[in-house]
């Protein structure tokens, strides 16, 4: 009997083959996971996985409270169904936007959330020290791109 997981990378692959442009492998992602996440500048992104047309949470502030990150996947880290792991090429694109919603009170979620301006030049500092990535800017966002 086939593992279901392997029908599902296979598709996923398949989805892959159809992009122009494979910009990213598990090295970058690893790289750019560890420095984003230790410089605390991170309030919100979004993700866009290549099977998917839902915009996603993408928790790279919360990585290492039971977010984690590892060589070739990452756990905890992308909100949504199916909930888990999720493997660095299933990521078509992050939006950093300009202006984050944050909760009001981190140890009360039901105290609501509130705009902040987030530091997208930062973010993009950040990026461009690691190495060469296709990247978006405007006024509203920061997009980087894992395919195009």
């Amino acid at each position: 009997m086939s593992n279901p997981l392997d029908f599902e990378r296979a598709k996923t692959d398949s989805i892959i083959m159809g992009f122009d442009g494979h910009l990213m492998n598990n090295t970058k992602w690893v790289k750019l996971l560890n420095a984003l996440s230790d410089s605390d500048l991170v309030l919100e992104s979004k993700v866009k996985l290549v099977w998917d047309d839902e915009l996603r949470d993408f928790r790279i502030r919360y990585a290492g409270y039971c977010h984690d990150f590892y060589d070739t996947n990452m756990e905890a880290m992308i909100s949504g169904y199916p909930k888990g792991f999720y493997d660095y090429k299933e990521i078509e694109w992050v939006d950093f936007p300009a202006e984050a919603e944050v909760v009001v009170n981190p140890d009360n979620i039901k105290s609501g959330t509130r705009q902040v301006a987030q530091d997208i030049q930062a973010i993009c500092k950040i990026i461009s020290n690691i190495g060469m990535f296709e990247l978006e800017s405007s006024d509203s966002n920061l997009r980087l791109y894992g395919y195009k």
